[in-house]
């Protein structure tokens, strides 16, 4: 099971990637849901990628001890008690994204027709329109959701 955030607005829908479950609680209430839906193991995989600290606070209550956090992008401030990182034996990694490697790709492909990029952005802009846009991504962390994900049977042991 991995659980991941994704928008709850004009997004084209987690069970396209694989989601079973969604999880729109935020923090312990989160923590409490997946634990139901696990039968009280949580999540072994935990991909945060908002970078603000209740965003990991909440991959914290949902990731099972001994299982992973993986951070995409750069956190948003400091990460000021890890302590619980090492009292439930996780493993914390992180990196940023290669954007400057993968864009021209990336933009090929969505020309191409190759890549349908509508299930992941909501939204479409002109050039006019792009303060709108970057208006809509600061606004994200606030609409956002769990989608949990059943990925085989290394994820449930």
């Amino acid at each position: 099971m991995d659980c991941f955030p994704v928008p709850v607005s004009g997004f084209g829908g987690p069970k396209l990637f694989g989601a079973t479950d969604i999880v729109p609680e935020r923090g312990a209430e989160a923590g409490d849901r997946v634990r139901g839906l696990t039968g009280g193991r949580r999540a072994l995989c935990v991909v945060e990628c908002v970078g603000t600290r209740s965003s990991l606070d909440t991959a914290l209550a949902v990731v099972r001890d001994g299982g992973s956090i993986a951070m995409v992008g750069g956190p948003h401030g400091p990460v000021d008690d890890i302590s619980p990182i090492f009292r439930h034996n996780l493993t914390l990694t992180g990196g940023l994204t290669p954007v400057r490697d993968v864009t021209p790709t990336l933009v090929d492909d969505v020309l191409s027709g190759e890549l349908d990029p509508s299930p992941v952005f909501g939204m479409t802009v002109d050039l006019d329109g792009i303060p709108a846009a970057y208006l809509a991504m600061s606004n994200a962390p606030r609409s956002r959701h769990r989608s949990v994900s059943d990925r085989g049977d290394f994820a449930r042991n």
